[in-house]
């Protein structure tokens, strides 16, 4: 059936005639298969270099609710697969499995170069099974992470807090080594929450999509269809960033910053009191709230499509006054 229907698309022209129900309940089918000779059969498939990849990696996926000696082994060996799409599948089926003595191996996902979505995987995992075993390790991970991991270390204060038991939300990893320690210890307290280090950014929300995450690309449509009228309620207006020293990082204002961000926020009130009629006019009101609210520390960009996509730079720029001015 997985063959059947992923070939529907005919080499991805007709892609749109692929069923995800179809493909979902297959998945689910295969989890439940208890029969050694079958899963035999799977573990082989998948291996199989010469079988549709699109194919192996639905049978990757399925084998997170298999418990065979076989399937352990093809899960562990494909974390380390030189294609990132069965390192992912992979570990989501790790996590799916769900015992601890996937830990190691988690942990070591984290630690080693993977791809940002194996890892975040790794990290729910942790959070669905790990134990004080982990917190270390965590920590390590934390101190190695990269300025631009804004998902990565917001996955790991929620994992570390849970852990610990103390909420710092910060990347200072010396106020996580002291939580831990009091908490070993039996003191009561050990790290301020929320103090100097707290670096975390401020969630980017659109449309009621929030993230952490530090890296972001609007995708934006401008076809025909967007002219459409536009049934549905009025979202809120969001509320613009406090005057003075930047909210989220403490920093004092650039006064040089001051005329861009006034000028930002008459084109923001201009479209608060337009009244929205159509999904164009939604889009640019919510558009122009979420990046006139962007976190200093978010860099970003823009890509509009038609009948071609058009990118507004071809980089990720930092999220200034200035540039959220021109955009």
């Amino acid at each position: 059936m997985l063959q059947t229907e992923l070939n529907r698309d005919k080499g991805g022209k007709k892609e749109e005639e692929v069923s995800n129900a179809v493909l979902e309940a297959c998945v689910g089918a295969i989890r439940k298969i208890t029969s050694a000779e079958a899963i035999d059969l799977m573990v082989k498939i998948a291996r199989n270099k010469g079988e549709a990849p699109r194919v192996r990696l639905y049978i990757v996926w399925g084998m997170g609710g298999i418990a065979n000696s076989g399937a352990d082994k093809l899960l562990a060996e494909l974390c380390e697969d030189k294609n990132p799409s069965f390192q992912i599948a992979a570990v989501d089926s790790i996590v799916e499995r769900g015992t601890k003595e996937q830990l190691p191996l988690l942990l070591k996902i984290l630690k080693d170069n993977h791809p940002w979505e194996a890892k975040i995987s790794a990290l729910a995992g942790i959070d669905k099974f790990g134990d004080e075993s982990c917190v270390e390790p965590l920590i390590d991970v934390l101190e190695k992470s990269k300025s631009d991991e804004g998902r990565l270390k917001f996955e790991l204060n929620k994992v570390l807090a849970k852990l610990v038991g103390k909420d710092l939300n910060t990347e200072d990893v010396a106020a996580w080594r002291s939580a831990w320690q009091a908490k070993k210890s039996g003191a009561q307290d050990g790290g301020k929450e929320g103090g100097a280090g707290a670096t975390q950014v401020e969630p980017t929300e659109f449309f009621g999509l929030k993230t952490k995450s530090t890296r972001i690309v609007f995708v934006l449509d401008r076809t025909g269809s967007m002219a459409a009228p536009l049934n549905a309620t009025e979202a809120p207006k969001k509320e613009p960033p406090k005057k003075g020293p930047d909210v989220s990082t403490g920093a004092k204002e650039n006064p040089a910053d001051r005329p861009l961000r006034d000028e930002a926020a008459k084109i923001k009130q201009k479209y608060d009191d337009r009244k929205v009629e159509t999904r164009m006019d939604a889009l640019k009101r919510e558009f122009i709230n979420t990046i006139y609210n962007l976190d200093p520390r978010v860099t970003f960009t823009v890509v509009w499509y038609e009948a071609n996509q058009q990118p507004w730079k071809d980089v990720l720029v930092p999220a200034t006054w200035a540039n959220k001015l021109e955009i």
